[in-house]
């Protein structure tokens, strides 16, 4: 049942102790939240229960900052060298475009 889901997600995990729930782990269970019009206090529950899990918000901020730079690196070495970027100059600035959408949302 999908609010089982949101009730029960860091209590599925407990067998795997190496587990660490990230960004979209978060996400999809706040989705089930929405859907299921659980209480705010519920989703607050939830966070902390992941943040006891090992969740951190703030590393997939860290993961897109570094993929834009990463990026510009090869925007930068597609204008000094083409031959050696597999990527058009279109695809990566789609790419850049992407990655800082993400870090903006």
């Amino acid at each position: 049942k999908a609010d089982d889901l949101s009730l029960t997600y860091p209590q599925r995990h407990e067998d795997h102790p190496e587990w660490r729930p990230d960004v979209p782990d978060y996400l999809a269970a706040l989705q089930v939240c929405e859907d299921t019009q659980q209480p705010l206090e519920r989703v607050w529950t939830l966070l902390l229960d992941l943040r006891k899990k090992g969740l951190d918000l703030d590393s997939s901020r860290d993961r897109d900052q570094k993929e834009i730079e990463g990026v510009r690196q090869k925007l930068a070495k597609k204008e000094h060298k083409p031959n050696e970027v597999d990527e058009t100059f279109e695809e990566l600035e789609r790419q850049l475009k992407d990655a800082q959408e993400a870090v903006a949302y």
